[in-house]
């Protein structure tokens, strides 16, 4: 397996590096899953991150552009530029933590169900800069952060009625009492108090986008300052597929800036292959092919990067363009990536 992270430089942004190496360290040291290789696909103007790389024996491939990070083509340069590609791929990104587990069951499923995609993740899980901080410093650890978040999830996902499932609003966990004394346990005294005091710029920093689909309203309940949830089930960021599936869908739209690129191809997969889904999870025929694993994102400024957001509102437009395509309209859109070895 070849597991791709794509990432776009900020030198003004250290977060992003910090977390792109608490990501790559993860997947090269804590994986379950042994046979694979991890790549590291950087686009932007210079080449930064050969070095880290290699001191974490990934394999590195840059795609020099002037133009601003686009994530489709920085995860297309990495797909195929790979020496000797694997049969499956996995994608994930620089600031999402990782399950140790997740390849192992992603790919035991993907086996014995016969499917070219698996998008094992429920929820997405915003940790505040203070607690981000906490895990990449190893304050906190990773293992016990999963284990608390993923019994949320599990739970979140047995109590949802019929109509929520079927709903395709946007809708946020709160953490339980229970749970969020679990979370608050591994904390030192010290750090807790620090987050209690905090406020929201320290917490969450500012956000000078013009325009975002959503934003978080502000909270001071402790669980709202240590994270914040949005529920449902994620089929974009992060996911496993087979190198042919993935070109026959094209590859991922090399959208500019942020933000739908990653749906679009989702409603290309399903313009191909019989998958489905509504906020329960994502199903494969009549089988749930969703677990109970929550993406977990480190935190990382917003500010500072207004042509990163720029073209938000425009993608936008392009997704729900799209969405509306029958299938046929959307799989003549395709442009197959071309065969391995060509």
């Amino acid at each position: 397996m070849d597991v791709i992270v794509p990432y776009g430089h900020s030198p003004g942004q250290p977060e992003r590096q910090e977390n792109l190496q608490q990501v790559l360290a993860s997947l090269q040291n804590n994986l379950e899953y042994k046979n694979c290789r991890v790549v590291l696909a950087e686009l932007g103007s210079r080449a930064t991150q050969q070095d880290l790389a290699r001191s974490l024996k990934a394999d590195y491939v840059f795609t020099r552009s002037d133009e601003e990070f686009s994530p489709g083509r920085a995860m297309n340069a990495g797909f195929l530029s790979r020496q000797h590609p694997a049969d499956l791929v996995y994608f994930h990104q620089a600031d999402f933590l990782v399950a140790p587990d997740v390849l192992d069951r992603a790919v035991q499923l993907m086996l014995r169900l016969d499917c070219p995609f698996v998008y094992p993740y429920w929820g997405e899980v915003h940790l505040s800069r203070m607690m981000s901080e906490a895990v990449r410093c190893s304050v906190v650890e990773p293992g016990q952060v999963f284990d608390v978040l993923q019994r949320c999830v599990a739970h979140r996902r047995a109590s949802q009625g019929a109509g929520q499932a079927a709903s395709d609003a946007y809708d946020e966990v709160a953490l339980n009492n229970d749970e969020l004394e679990s979370l608050v346990s591994s904390l030192p005294a010290s750090l807790r108090q620090e987050i209690i005091e905090a406020d929201q710029v320290r917490l969450w920093g500012a956000d000078d986008r013009s325009y975002a689909p959503y934003r978080w309203v502000a909270k001071g309940t402790l669980a709202a300052r240590l994270c914040r949830i949005s529920g449902g089930p994620r089929a974009s960021a992060a996911y496993l597929c087979s190198d042919a599936a993935f070109r026959q869908a094209g590859g991922v739209p090399e959208l500019p800036g942020w933000g739908y690129e990653d749906l679009i191809f989702w409603h290309t997969v399903q313009a191909f292959h019989p998958y489905t889904g509504d906020r329960n999870g994502i199903s494969f025929e009549d089988s749930t092919i969703t677990m109970n694993y929550p993406l977990i994102h480190l935190w990382h400024p917003i500010s500072g990067r207004p042509d990163y957001y720029a073209a938000t509102e425009q993608n936008e437009r392009i997704f729900h363009e799209f969405r509306t395509l029958t299938t046929d309209q959307r799989r003549a859109a395709v442009r197959p990536l071309p065969p391995r070895g060509e």
